[in-house]
């Protein structure tokens, strides 16, 4: 059952698959907790950090800090900011997976075994 990090300083390491149509991005995402906020980035397999993100809990708001170019476009930060939502919501809840079924992009956060450090 997924989840996320509760308390400040926890971490959580997850695989991430993001599918669209076009291509998809594979790698982690590491998550922790710190000081009201949900701080995360999304690294795939050659090290290269695609986003990095905060959520605030008291106002329910993705920020993206960093886009890698490629997908650093107003239109494509404000689905991934939407998306991101819904995937920490998800994750909340015990789901893995969310799938933006206006933009066919589906979206998969699985804990890794070992994803628990403090």
């Amino acid at each position: 059952m997924a989840q996320l990090p509760q308390s400040n300083g926890e971490r959580m390491r997850y695989d991430v698959n993001i599918e669209m149509p076009k291509g998809y991005i594979s790698g982690i995402c590491v998550m922790t907790y710190d000081e009201d906020k949900l701080k995360g980035a999304v690294v795939n397999e050659f090290g290269v950090t695609a986003m990095a993100f905060t959520y605030n809990e008291r106002n329910d708001k993705v920020k993206l800090v960093n886009v890698i170019d490629m997908l650093d476009k107003w239109y494509i930060r404000r689905v991934l900011r939407s998306d991101l939502r819904e995937v920490i919501h998800g994750l909340r809840n015990g789901n893995d997976t969310y799938i933006n079924e206006k933009r066919k992009i589906k979206y998969q956060f699985t804990i890794q075994k070992f994803g628990q450090t403090n």
